[in-house]
């Protein structure tokens, strides 16, 4: 157990994480996101037990199968809901009085609601302390909240077409951390943006002369960056309401 009071996340083997990160995103591209629980469930469970929070470290229980369950019974409700939507639309005679881009923007927003909103939520549940068993996290719904990591940082990162990358990623981190308990401890997540463009920047410069193969190595960055800025709120031991 680490003992220094500091947030961070502690890869020791630096290529090893590079190489599971690569593989799991070609793995997810390859066979068009069939196996994207599985790559994300891989991901996971390598980097939250490396995750520190004031020097507890974390731990994740997922199951692979739970996360298959939740991601293709949300894509049969994302189905569902557009043959529906459609349907209505026809027999209204509203099909072609509402813009393409709109209703191309339907699945994609579905999608958000069916199947990344519950795998994030799965995830939370099942990331705890290390040295805690049987303990309580989750979200704590709140609309705001909500609707700024599921629509507000959708909206800026599709309008900037990802070059406020740094301040989306960073908003999302926040919402989840405003939002989340974990073993009915809750967060502060007090970050900064000082020089991170310079970094940004250099990082989409080198995803694109690798041909991608740098991108795997952002995302680690990413993830080592905001893990500094969270630390357990005041009162850790008040308990969160069920």
């Amino acid at each position: 157990m680490e003992k220094e009071k500091s947030s961070r996340l502690l890869l020791e083997d630096g290529k090893a994480a590079y190489l599971l990160y690569l593989t799991a995103t070609l793995l997810s591209v390859f066979t068009l996101s069939l196996l994207y629980p599985f790559a994300r469930w891989g991901i996971s469970s390598y980097f939250v037990p490396r995750k520190y929070i004031d020097g507890r470290q974390l731990k994740y229980t997922g199951k692979l199968w739970s996360c298959f369950l939740i991601y293709y019974a949300g894509l049969a409700s994302v189905l569902v809901c557009v043959v529906i939507i459609e349907t209505i639309l026809r027999s209204t005679n509203l099909l072609n009085s509402i813009p393409h881009q709109s209703l191309n923007a339907i699945p994609g927003l579905l999608g958000t609601l069916f199947v990344s909103v519950a795998l994030n939520r799965y995830d939370q549940k099942n990331t705890h302390f290390a040295d805690v068993d049987h303990g309580n996290s989750g979200f704590k719904f709140h609309l705001s909240l909500w609707l700024g990591k599921h629509v507000l940082t959708k909206i800026i990162a599709v309008m900037s077409v990802a070059l406020l990358y740094p301040v989306t990623s960073r908003m999302s981190a926040f919402y989840d951390y405003k939002r989340g308990y974990i073993d009915n401890h809750r967060f502060q997540y007090k970050f900064s943006f000082k020089k991170m463009y310079p970094r940004y920047l250099l990082d989409l410069f080198l995803t694109a002369i690798t041909v991608g193969l740098y991108f795997p190595k952002m995302m680690i960055r990413r993830m080592e960056s905001d893990q500094q800025y969270v630390h357990i709120a005041a009162q850790p031991g008040r308990k969160m309401p069920l």
